[in-house]
């Protein structure tokens, strides 16, 4: 029982919410009730696998067996159905293991919730107040600009002067920087609070750095969504899965602009997003990586950088890791980047010394891939590789079935699979200095076999190389392994460039040593391409004179 006197000195001083109102409306709904009939039922598709198709069960990394979508329908809360995702359970389930481990001790325990902007990191706030509400765990939330308790009687609203030491026992208090801009409300965080605090953040540690003068704080940094739960996502917003993802490759994980959530603010994010690329430097985007490590912000950095966790287990997430937020934005700045006619061979050095210090560290790695695609760009590489055929294959789970193209150097999911013999039709040969020309975004007046085409450094749309020999067109993909979605802005334009039929494409994803690739077509008519990886290892690169080491 979690009774008001056990939890307020003077219960006297609070008013009693009306059950009509939006946190009553809640209480009723959501106290003491468990939220089993708000899950999804399966919807696995009943068919079988064509012979060149695998078929398995899907780990539940991404969609645990807990997941379900909770119908939230209160006043005064937009969100009216909400994804719960396995990241917000697994958050919550840690940050109460830290708090059981720790409650006994001073000062108390503070949780930094924090990401990206526009992942959810209000709804997983949203998520705490329900499990909370339905467990029967006491709460304080400031919704809005009020502070709200919430025990077995219903929600009372706190008097304006109300006092850090009116609390008897611990109280989770939940507090999104939404309704506090300023940062954490010094009144939550007094010296001898009884409150556990729950601050729900923007990465910047500005707002929060005052907590660790009273508690114990801890920074947890929260994952965006990935292509699953994007999916996901659109079905229950009903909008089109393949707009969202393609959104997804070109922006990143904000919802959203993925979603369309608030109409008419899409063409304005492109449009700042097109002149943030425009006017970025070398320099400004290493100090954007660089402070968004540490949590300082930096004008713009969450147009075209993503703050992430180094791993998927909670332990040690205060480390975050940095990088481009979507394929477009790392392909159009490793084109914007690459140097130019007539630059230094110190120039030259500094783009693979630059390449090399990213790749070694395991925050940074993703991001490192862009200043190889820019050396590879610059004519600082060799190109001389097997092209391995993806295996096409379906993954299933409780949330139904897609098809993905994996490396046959895949063994992350653990999970038996015949991928057949590793195909090494082709081999891609050519050194770039030596076979180049730079295409415009207008196009080509005649495709040339045996040419490799770059794009130009202000190009907006076609941003892929390409070349034509043996038949066929080779359209190259970086990627840095993992997850990895399609850019296609030079295939959108295929007739300006007089590309042969889609029979002779293919698509080749160049990726780093030791790495693994998934990739998802999220563009129909390009199902049937070749899909093909190529490993091109760092020795590949230019190999500078010794002056310069």
């Amino acid at each position: 029982m979690s009774s008001l006197d056990s939890i307020f000195r003077h219960p006297e001083l609070l008013t009693s919410e009306h059950p009509q109102s939006a946190m009553g409306q809640f209480h009723a709904k959501f106290w003491n009730k468990s939220s089993a009939g708000d899950k999804y039922p399966p919807a696995l598709r009943d068919s079988s696998p064509t012979k060149d198709e695998v078929r398995f069960e899907k780990p539940f990394e991404d969609f645990h067996p807990d997941c379900y979508t909770l119908y939230l329908d209160v006043d005064s809360i937009n969100q009216k159905n909400l994804l719960i995702r396995a990241e917000y359970i697994q958050v919550f389930d840690y940050c109460q293991k830290q708090y059981e481990a720790s409650s006994s001790s001073y000062p108390l325990p503070s949780f930094v919730i924090t990401g990206h902007p526009g992942i959810g990191k209000s709804f997983w706030m949203l998520y705490a107040a329900h499990r909370c509400a339905a467990e029967g765990r006491p709460f304080l939330w400031l919704f809005q600009e009020d502070y709200f308790i919430f025990v077995d009687e219903g929600v009372y609203l706190l008097p304006f002067d109300w006092h850090p030491g009116d609390f008897i026992g611990h109280l989770w208090a939940f507090v999104d920087a939404d309704n506090h801009k300023e940062g954490v409300p010094p009144k939550v965080c007094a010296h001898n609070t009884k409150l556990v605090v729950f601050f729900v953040t923007p990465a910047d540690e500005d707002r929060w750095k005052t907590m660790s003068r009273t508690t114990s704080s801890a920074v947890i940094i929260m994952k965006p969504c990935n292509r699953d739960e994007l999916r996901k996502l659109a079905q229950m917003y009903h909008v089109s899965e393949k707009k969202t993802l393609k959104r997804y490759d070109h922006f990143g994980p904000n919802l959203r602009i993925c979603l369309e959530i608030d109409p008419g603010k899409l063409s304005a994010h492109a449009d700042r997003l097109e002149g943030i690329v425009g006017r970025l430097t070398l320099d400004e985007f290493q100090m954007i990586i660089h402070r968004s490590r540490v949590f300082l912000l930096y004008p713009n950095a969450d147009m075209v950088c993503t703050v992430d966790r180094c791993c998927h287990d909670l332990s040690g997430s205060c480390v975050p890791s940095v990088a481009a937020s979507s394929v477009y934005i790392q392909t159009r700045l490793a084109n914007k980047f690459r140097l130019k006619c007539g630059d230094s061979s110190r120039k030259m050095y500094d783009m693979v010394e630059l390449y090399l210090i990213f790749e070694r560290d395991n925050a940074l790695r993703k991001t490192s891939r862009l200043f190889y695609q820019s050396a590879w760009l610059s004519g600082l590489a060799y190109f001389r590789q097997p092209l391995v055929a993806l295996s096409r294959l379906i993954l299933g789970n409780q949330q139904g079935e897609y098809t993905y193209w994996h490396s046959p150097r895949n063994q992350t999911s653990g999970i038996p699979c015949d991928f057949g013999s590793v195909e090494e039709e082709d081999t891609l040969s050519f050194e770039i200095s030596s076979c180049t020309q730079e295409y415009s975004d207008k196009g080509l007046d005649s495709l040339l076999p045996d040419v490799m085409y770059i794009p130009k450094a202000h190009n907006r749309e076609a941003l892929e190389p390409f070349i034509y020999c043996n038949g066929k067109l080779y359209i190259l993909q970086f990627t840095s392994g993992g997850d990895h979605g399609v850019t296609s802005g030079v295939m959108n334009l295929a007739h300006q460039f007089h590309f042969p039929n889609k029979s002779e494409w293919c698509i080749v994803f160049v990726v780093p040593s030791n790495a693994t690739l998934d990739v998802e077509i999220a563009h129909l008519d390009l199902m049937q391409v070749d899909l093909r990886s190529s490993v091109l290892p760092s020795e590949a690169l230019w190999n500078p004179p010794a002056s310069l080491i």
